[in-house]
């Protein structure tokens, strides 16, 4: 009979149960105790493996009763063995982004909330991907202590800045969603570059949206972009060298074009706009894989 049976039957059928088996475990005491050196004492398994969306960690359940007052904390406390639902054994399938749990796990090895560089992951994750995981999975973290200004910012700038901070966020979004969508045949397939062109009007919405290989993402990504439509083109008049040197220095592999043009009309008159063109590159150099790889750690540990 399975375990869970026992909740099921009437409580004095519960108690013979009981009293058969302490019965039979005070017997075989009784049996063992000329020759109690050779009593072993039982070791209770406190290692788990957690499939997070089909990336699977291994650690110990005391890893995370560590930290009661987050979610995998309060999860795996003793008081609540009986609501978890293994899936084989002691492994246990959380659907959530298994590249993002990179993140939640060095939190609860070193007790410090990494930031978003300190953790090498095979897609790019955004700031906003990160604050939302760590809110998801209750992270504590430290609220960063308000300064005051030594100079005061004028409210234009403040705009500016966050509305730049936007569309950079934006277009990292873009560049992971094409990653997983082609991720198989990027992988397999050499010389299978994945690119996206978005052109950007001065005085118009956005019309033009282009994605190679094609794909059904072009709803996903229009919702993405939609707030950038009309300014855009302001945005990338003032910093598209600025926001080039960013990519480039934060996301290698990254190709980006963009250029400022004139289109004339068929009614008369002219309109300028800019067409950014973005794409991953699938070079790969080897040297540079090997250094951010698990491989170094197991070349290093063999020889």
């Amino acid at each position: 009979m399975h375990n869970d049976d026992y909740y099921k039957l009437p409580r004095f059928f519960f108690k013979i149960k009981i009293r058969k088996a302490s019965n039979r475990l005070s017997s075989n005491i009784n049996m063992m105790a000329g020759n109690s050196q050779n009593i072993e004492p039982v070791i209770v398994d406190d290692r788990i493996i957690l499939n997070v969306g089909g990336i699977k960690y291994e650690t110990c359940k005391s890893t995370f009763t560590a930290y009661p007052d987050t979610m995998l904390g309060t999860m795996f406390h003793e008081r609540n063995k009986f609501m978890l639902h293994p899936i084989s054994g002691n492994e246990h399938f959380i659907d959530r982004d298994g590249h993002l749990f990179q993140y939640v796990m060095k939190f609860y090895r070193t007790g410090k909330v990494p930031r978003l560089d300190e953790v090498i992951t095979q897609v790019p994750i955004s700031q906003e991907e990160l604050d939302e995981e760590l809110d998801f999975f209750m992270i504590p973290r430290n609220k960063p202590s308000r300064v005051k200004p030594t100079k005061r910012i004028h409210v234009r700038d403040l705009i500016i800045s966050s509305q730049l901070a936007a569309f950079i966020n934006a277009l990292r979004q873009i560049i992971s969603i094409l990653f997983l969508e082609f991720k198989e045949e990027f992988l397999i397939n050499r010389h299978f570059p994945i690119g996206i062109q978005l052109t950007f009007y001065e005085r118009k919405k956005l019309q033009i949206f282009i994605i190679a290989p094609p794909s059904g993402l072009k709803a996903r990504i229009e919702k993405i972009i939609q707030p950038f439509e009309s300014i855009g083109f302001c945005l990338l008049e003032g910093f598209a060298d600025d926001v080039e040197r960013y990519f480039e220095d934060s996301i290698t592999g990254i190709e980006w074009d963009c250029i400022e043009r004139r289109k004339y009309l068929e009614h008369g008159g002219m309109v300028k706009l800019f067409d950014l063109r973005i794409t991953l590159d699938d070079k790969c150099d080897k040297t540079d894989l090997m250094k951010s790889c698990c491989l170094k750690r197991a070349r290093g540990e063999n020889g």
